[in-house]
């Protein structure tokens, strides 16, 4: 066996044991959707629908995951900021922000979270821009999610649209055992 081959062998195992390192279930979760216009029909007790969260929740009760909190906030810096650290000082182990990650002046939660995270995850906006790409096109690079670390929990920006919030999804559950058990160490 070559050098470069055991390397690559040595990697593969890595990663496997880690990956299947005391596979947790039930990772707790913290949902904030991000929308002015459903926050103040949420504050004026008026009806809405909420898609992206709808569909968060249902992928997420399917793999095993427990919702601590949901909670909905417009486009505002401190009240974003607000919600965030109250969730990172909760239960929550993952917070998943819907919305605000476009190019609108309103969409502020990336320059929000970038400020706040302790590391940002590149890969993570990398990967769900290309995935993307197959199903929207060129209109993917709009969009701005990201993921990073606050206090050894994950935070994740995603866009607001239903379809996204799935696709960003099947891209999380894979590595999520991985990423938490790599920052709580």
């Amino acid at each position: 066996m070559n050098k470069e081959h055991q390397t690559h062998v040595k990697k593969d195992s890595y990663v496997k044991k880690h990956k299947n390192n005391k596979i947790k279930k039930n990772f707790k979760i913290g949902l904030i959707t991000i929308s002015t216009s459903r926050y103040h029909k949420y504050i004026n007790n008026i009806d809405f629908s909420d898609e992206a969260y709808e569909n968060a929740k249902e992928y997420l009760l399917k793999n095993n995951c427990k919702i601590i909190e949901k909670r909905i906030v417009d486009d505002n810096k401190q009240n974003i900021e607000k919600s965030i650290f109250e969730l990172i000082n909760g239960e929550s182990e993952v917070i998943i922000l819907m919305g605000g990650t476009g190019l609108t002046k309103d969409d502020i939660t990336v320059e929000t979270m970038r400020k706040l995270f302790d590391r940002e995850i590149e890969g993570f906006g990398e990967l769900f821009r290309q995935i993307s790409f197959k199903d929207i096109g060129t209109s993917v690079y709009l969009t701005r999610a990201t993921a990073g670390i606050i206090k050894n929990k994950v935070i994740y920006c995603l866009p607001g649209s239903p379809a996204a919030v799935k696709t960003a999804l099947k891209i999380i559950m894979p590595e999520l055992n991985h990423i938490l058990y790599l920052i709580q160490s």
